[in-house]
């Protein structure tokens, strides 16, 4: 129904069939989608929305553009929850659902997401992509019903961020 970058964690919707599939992309812009990342450095302000236009190479390399009408609108909310002494740890809303977005727009900030080969910096520290999708809502195909999953904190990010509670989850962008 959706895709998640290769080397990023958490929640996924497949459907069983093609129907169901279909109803689940057609409503997709009304599911929310949260996040939780681990970025280099410490993010001013604290708090705020990226937003840019996304094109792609023929390398399948994703960058913001100026010009509108060559790429996709791209936005991105985000809180930060917690620092460490290197790293600010993330909590992000999409507000829109564009390749490698997330990635791209934190590393365009001058803070890449740890881990990440491909629009950050190579630190043998850290073993995995420090992009986990932590929360997805969406309505039920056949019921209706707003379901709602969370995937709960990786070890790998309690361990970066020298301990991290579900509590800290709770901070700022809304749910």
């Amino acid at each position: 129904v959706h895709r998640l970058d290769r080397d990023s964690s958490g929640l996924l919707v497949l459907a069983k069939t093609y129907p169901v599939q279909q109803r689940l992309k057609n409503n997709w812009k009304d599911a929310e989608k949260f996040y939780l990342a681990a970025v280099h450095g410490h993010l001013d302000p604290k708090s705020g929305v990226i937003e840019s236009y996304l094109t792609e190479d023929e390398d399948q390399f994703v960058s913001s553009t100026h010009e509108p009408e060559k790429g996709k609108l791209a936005q991105t909310q985000y809180q930060v929850i917690k620092e460490t002494r290197a790293l600010s740890i993330v909590k992000i809303k999409l507000l829109t659902g564009r390749k490698n977005q997330i990635r791209v727009h934190f590393s365009e900030k001058g803070h890449p997401v740890v881990g990440d080969r491909k629009y950050g910096r190579p630190d043998k520290r850290y073993e995995r992509l420090a992009l986990h999708a932590k929360v997805l809502a969406f309505i039920h195909p056949h019921s209706g019903e707003r379901m709602r999953f969370d995937a709960g904190i990786p070890e790998f990010f309690s361990r970066i961020a020298g301990g991290l509670e579900e509590s800290d989850w709770d901070i700022g962008v809304a749910e």
